[in-house]
């Protein structure tokens, strides 16, 4: 085959697995739509960030921050407004 048919051929996409609600929701509770100022400390270290706290449910909340702390970090967080 030449060089030019090859590139003319039509290129075919990987086939992907169907996306499911269970793949896409993998939390074992609710969460709910909040947009909040949080202030999350790192416990060994004491440094802190701040961002925007979002879905917020009993198993936690996702924190929106510039420079989040590494996965596995061990946090807690204060109200910033007290």
């Amino acid at each position: 085959m030449k060089r030019a048919d090859v590139l003319q051929q039509p290129i075919r996409p990987e086939p992907r697995p169907a996306i499911t609600a269970e793949r896409l929701e993998r939390r074992g509770h609710t969460r709910f739509p909040v947009s909040i100022s949080a202030e999350v400390t790192e416990l060994k270290s004491r440094a802190s960030i701040t961002g925007r706290a979002t879905d917020l449910g009993v198993g936690g909340c996702y924190v929106d921050a510039l420079n989040p702390f590494p996965k596995g970090a061990h946090v807690g967080w204060t109200d910033p407004t007290n």
